[in-house]
């Protein structure tokens, strides 16, 4: 009777020691993550080429969303490395201006070799595969965490889609479409800084969610006018891990 005490008693220890370990051994985590984005830019020069004289620049709106995968360092450290599709870019305003080519006349079309261009307002949005690499420090490590986090990503240029709505004396809107771009002054690999700070609640021991403010800003300025300067983006990353 009392080996077969002493046999329970050890088999309970082994079995907590194993749930304890199983615990300790669930570093990693995989997730999927979103975010809406404020997109807009750091100007480059202040002054826009010629054929752009009089352009407003506004904010656009772009999205952030992929997979990510976290491993815990130790209690305080985290290394997160992703794979996500994003669009950053702006919205340009140039109002009706005129062609050079002589003195323009209303009264006769194309009138002295001058041409009146229209309103236009056209959203430019720049997509690319992003590879960020961060590290989170977790300032508060229970159940509910926050971690501010720093890192640096890869961005790969996958294309650019430029919508153009034109308002015409009928005050008809018009929008066109196009893709097409100078790739000599779009970088085909680029780099950004990401600062952020994350929130994360632990549903259970192998699943939580995360919501994570961040802003993500280019190291080097596009210029593919009328866009000029250092694209920047505020997000707000939500998303919901599996630990394993």
């Amino acid at each position: 009777m009392k080996l077969f005490i002493c046999l329970l008693l050890c088999l309970t220890d082994a079995v907590f020691a194993q749930t304890a370990d199983s615990l300790k051994t669930k570093k990693w985590a995989v997730g999927v993550t979103g975010s809406p984005d404020y997109c807009y830019q750091i100007p480059y020069t202040s002054k826009v080429s010629s054929g752009y004289t009089g352009t407003d620049t506004k904010a656009n709106n772009g999205i952030t969303a992929g997979f990510n995968v976290v491993y815990k360092v130790s209690k305080r450290i985290g290394i997160e490395i992703a794979v996500l599709y994003s669009t950053k870019g702006i919205v340009a305003h140039m109002p009706p201006w005129i062609t050079p080519g002589g003195t323009y006349d209303p009264s006769i079309p194309n009138g002295g070799g001058s041409t009146m261009e229209p309103e236009k307002r056209t959203a430019y949005k720049y997509q690319y595969l992003e590879v960020p690499l961060k590290i989170n420090c977790y300032i508060l490590n229970r159940r509910f965490k926050v971690f501010p986090s720093l890192g640096v990503s890869a961005n790969l240029f996958l294309g650019k889609k430029t919508a153009t709505t034109v308002l015409d004396n009928a005050e008809i809107r018009k929008t066109t479409i196009s893709h097409s771009y100078n790739s000599k002054n779009i970088p085909v690999v680029d780099a950004a800084l990401l600062v952020g700070i994350g929130f994360s609640y632990d549903i259970n021991r192998n699943v939580f969610i995360k919501l994570e403010p961040s802003y993500r800003q280019f190291l080097r300025p596009l210029v593919d006018a009328p866009v000029s300067g250092y694209l920047y983006s505020v997000g707000m990353n939500t998303g919901i891990y599996l630990r394993f």
